[in-house]
């Protein structure tokens, strides 16, 4: 078991018997404790990316998800705005429709007074 490439290849069990220090091994034990360090080693940095990899898709998704909520609150604060406009709206042609009323009512107000000065004329102008 000389070359290293070997070592890579090795069973993890086989890899741990050579490791474990038993005094038939003891050629091995070296290369077999390098082998589970650089195995160790490289699962630890595997678990590290997979850390990093969930981060990331983690923040992503929250990222998502504050767009989205973005995106609903403009959607409704939009639709709030377009509701206070057209109330704005039929408020200021209801003003404007009470305004023609109380001018119509004035006319009205002032046809009555000139019909009953009229008649008020008629009347003495009959009995004087």
């Amino acid at each position: 078991m000389s070359d290293e490439k070997d070592w890579s290849e090795l069973d993890p069990a086989i890899v741990e018997n050579y490791a474990a220090g038993r005094p038939r091994d003891d050629a091995n034990l070296g290369r077999a404790r390098v082998e589970l360090l650089k195995r160790d080693h490289r699962y630890a940095e595997e678990q590290e990316q997979a850390r990093r990899q969930y981060e990331d898709d983690r923040a992503a998704t929250r990222r998502e998800h504050e767009e989205q909520l973005m995106r609903r609150q403009m959607e409704h604060a939009s639709k709030l705005a377009q509701e206070q406009l057209d109330a704005t709206r039929a408020v200021e042609k209801a003003a404007n429709r009470a305004a023609w009323a109380a001018g119509l009512a004035v006319f009205g107000a002032i046809a009555q007074a000139i019909i009953a000065a009229a008649i008020i004329a008629a009347v003495v102008a009959y009995y004087s």
